[in-house]
C-alpha cells in the first residue's frame, strides 16, 4: 500500500489509476474494519447518513453540466448540487480554490462527525452491561 501510494504520488497525471491497483487490499481492510466494528455500524441512522453522504459525493442524482457554460458556480454542499455550474469546479486540480477548500472542509467535518458518532457509540457500549453480564 505504501509503495503504491508513493508511486501514485509521483505518478504524474495517473495518480488515481496507479493507486487503484491497491483496491484488493483496500477492500480487505474495509471488510476487516466493518467486521471489527459491526456493533457500532448497526445504527440505522448512522448507516442512513453514511449512505446519503456517499450518494451525494458520487453525484448520483445529478448530471454533469455542459462545458463551457455561462453559469456561476454555487456554494457546494459536499459537492456541487445540480448541473448549473462550471464543470471544471468538479476537479480538485482545475477547480476554483475557494470552492475546493469549502468542499474539503465539509467532507472533513462529515468524517470527523461520523468518527465521533462511532466513538460515542463505542463508549456507551462499554459502559452499558451486556445481557450476558446481567444474568
Amino acid at each position: 500500500m505504501a509503495g503504491l501510494g508513493l508511486m501514485a504520488y509521483i505518478g504524474g497525471g495517473d495518480t488515481e489509476r496507479i493507486f487503484y491497483w491497491s483496491m484488493p487490499v483496500t477492500y480487505l481492510l474495509i471488510g476487516r474494519a466493518i467486521e471489527d466494528n459491526w456493533d457500532l455500524l448497526r445504527s440505522k441512522t448512522f448507516l442512513l447518513v453514511l449512505v446519503a453522504g456517499q450518494l451525494v459525493s458520487q453525484r448520483v442524482f445529478w448530471t454533469l453540466p455542459d462545458y463551457p457554460s455561462e453559469y456561476h458556480t454555487p456554494f457546494p454542499i459536499l459537492t456541487l448540487i445540480g448541473n448549473q455550474f462550471q464543470v471544471l469546479d468538479l476537479f480538485s486540480f482545475h477547480g476554483n480554490r475557494a470552492i475546493e477548500v469549502v468542499s474539503l472542509a465539509e467532507y472533513v467535518f462529515l468524517v470527523v462527525g461520523l468518527l465521533c458518532w462511532m466513538a460515542y457509540r463505542a463508549k456507551n457500549r462499554e459502559e452499558t452491561p451486556s445481557r450476558s453480564q446481567c444474568r
